[in-house]
């Protein structure tokens, strides 16, 4: 009985250290590929670096990447980089370049010549009016005028017997002042007649005009007509409206922060609102 006892602890005791080693084997197994596996991380992180080091600061794009941002590869070029100054402004005429073309007398409108957009020279004709007090007007240049070539025969007859003592000086003063009275009249009817574009001398000779033109003061291009056939267009009334582009400026509005970079001979550059992507 002992002896079987005796065989059991032996054989329980050997079991127990084969178990032991077996783990001691397994775990320093486990330690030497933990140390190895470390090892070979650490020789792949210094590969990396070695890598990043290398390529640090270089982008490398695809074709199809560069097209789809656009990028563009052109030559050196030598450019202004100084500074740009953006500002607005508008497109300006002189005052003496547009014009507002308005009647010196009322009248009907009894003929129209232009429309918007058609070139026109200095004292072209662009409508004609017609009333009455026009012809009136003429009838009483007529009437003055003859009354003037018998006021001057008059005084001068009459200034001949007052230098020779004849007549009365009371006789000369009044025959002076009638001729003086309608000369200026007639001067006057003369310079409403020219500036209806009528000819005085054509109407001393007995012509009457039925109508008037309307010309125009500047050459340029017809911006708008505010007349009708048959409108009645008072005096002063606006009837067309002509503006000579050919000398068109452009007024800027330059905020004071940047009035000193602003230098004479400096190159501008401009565009419109209709046209915002062509520089001018």
């Amino acid at each position: 009985m002992k002896n079987i006892l005796l065989v059991s602890t032996v054989l329980f005791a050997l079991m127990f250290m084969s178990c032991n080693d077996g783990k001691k084997s397994e775990l320093g197994h486990n330690e030497a590929e933990g140390v190895s596996k470390t090892e070979a991380a650490g020789e792949e992180g210094h590969d990396d670096e070695e890598g990043h080091s290398e390529e640090e600061g270089v982008v490398e794009l695809t074709k199809q990447q560069a097209e789809t941002i656009g990028l563009e590869m052109k030559p050196l070029e030598e450019r202004n980089l100084g500074n740009n100054i953006k500002v607005t402004g508008t497109l300006e005429l002189f005052p003496q370049d547009k014009a507002n073309i308005s009647p010196f007398v009322g009248g009907n409108v009894s003929s129209i010549k232009v429309v918007p957009g058609d070139n026109v020279s200095k004292g072209q004709v662009l409508a004609y009016i017609e009333h009455p007090d026009i012809i009136a007007m003429q009838q009483d240049y007529q009437e003055k005028n003859d009354e003037l070539v018998f006021l001057k025969q008059d005084f001068e007859r009459k200034q001949t017997l007052y230098d020779k003592g004849v007549s009365s000086g009371k006789e000369f003063q009044m025959a002076q002042s009638k001729f003086r009275s309608t000369t200026s009249s007639v001067n006057g009817l003369r310079s409403q007649l020219r500036l209806l574009g009528i000819n005085p001398d054509k109407v001393a000779e007995g012509q009457i005009y039925s109508a008037v033109p309307i010309t125009t003061p500047i050459s340029g291009y017809v911006d708008e007509v505010m007349i009708s056939l048959g409108d009645y267009v008072a005096q002063q009334s606006k009837m067309f409206s002509i503006s000579d582009n050919s000398k068109i400026y452009v007024n800027f509005k330059v905020y004071e922060k940047d009035i000193k970079q602003i230098k004479k001979g400096q190159q501008i550059y401009f565009s419109t609102a209709s046209r915002p992507d062509e520089l001018l």
